[in-house]
């Protein structure tokens, strides 16, 4: 009797995302939903702090992930999210980020002015908001009473509907470029 093959589906590509803190992750996981048919997404977290502590927790983990019996996943692609209001490219801190990202392969992409900014920003509405970064969460709790830090892609996912995803490429040049290159895998 012949054997009988398994029908087995192409494996996804591998794509590594990354933010500094849980708020910064769900935020990730909410956007690639409708990418999991074409993409697995693995999302870190950078363990919040300066934005070289992020980059080098991230860089820690991937040699640690090497170091396993089935070895590293191979990422199409590997994208950490900052917050903005933190970055200066004169803080030599920052250009060692910028340098150790450079080594592992890592793009930085940013939040304006950090991740409430993107969620306020969210709202339709308050598409152009753009408060200094001291006060965007005092506003975001205004009109999103709800909101805590480390809230949950299924939080978000009540919060807004599917089509605030695609507003995001106009709100959000990081996000713009990051769409892109994903429709074009």
């Amino acid at each position: 009797m012949a054997r009988r093959r398994r029908f087995q589906f192409p494996p996804k590509k591998r794509i590594l995302l990354a933010g500094e803190g849980d708020t910064d992750r769900a935020l990730l996981r909410w956007v690639t939903r409708p990418f999991d048919d074409r993409f697995a997404f693995q999302i870190f977290d950078g363990g919040g702090g300066s934005s070289l502590h992020v980059v080098q927790t991230i860089e820690r983990r991937l040699r640690n992930d090497r170091g396993g019996r089935r070895g590293a996943p191979d990422h199409l692609r590997r994208v950490v999210f900052l917050d903005w209001d933190i970055w200066d490219d004169n803080d030599p801190n920052c250009q060692e980020a910028r340098r150790l990202a450079g080594t592992i392969g890592l793009d930085l992409r940013f939040f304006r002015p950090k991740v409430e900014g993107v969620l306020l920003r969210l709202h339709p509405g308050l598409e152009t908001r753009d408060p200094p970064a001291h006060a965007v969460e005092a506003e975001l709790r205004r009109i999103w009473p709800d909101y805590r830090k480390g809230l949950a892609a299924d939080d978000i996912a009540k919060r807004f509907t599917p089509d605030r995803i695609e507003a995001l490429t106009d709100l959000d040049r990081g996000f713009r470029d990051f769409f892109r290159w994903l429709r074009s895998q």
